[in-house]
């Protein structure tokens, strides 16, 4: 991700989709590298038990990996990208320079009418 911009990064790591498939990926190796204890110790059901939702997490990691290329694929188009980047360009230049109170109302409400006529 050398050639992307903090900013592009940033968002790509903020988006919960991502983050979700990046944990259930570390999740389904930490589940798997933990349940290779109970498989070794023979004797008792819970082996088959353990490589029935180790399988399981593989299919929904399998599957979840594949939803994870398209939406991270969706998000890198050049539309996306520039689209991401004007939209955090204009949140700050908000933040950073506030409209004065004079023409915020104004902008907001509409000329005053003459009285009396």
């Amino acid at each position: 991700m050398g050639q992307f911009s903090p900013r592009i990064v940033r968002a790509l790591l903020d988006d919960r989709g991502n983050q979700i498939a990046v944990a259930l990926f570390g999740g389904t190796f930490t589940f798997a590298v933990f349940s290779l204890r109970a498989i070794g110790t023979g004797g008792d059901p819970t082996p088959g038990v353990t490589v029935l939702t180790a399988f399981a997490l593989v299919l929904v990691s399998g599957a979840a990996l594949v939803v994870f290329v398209h939406h991270a694929a969706q998000q890198l188009r050049i539309g996306g990208l520039i689209d991401l980047v004007g939209d955090e360009l204009q949140a700050q230049l908000r933040r950073r320079y506030p409209a004065p109170r004079a023409a915020r109302r104004t902008a907001t409400s509409s000329p005053p009418r003459p009285r009396g006529i």
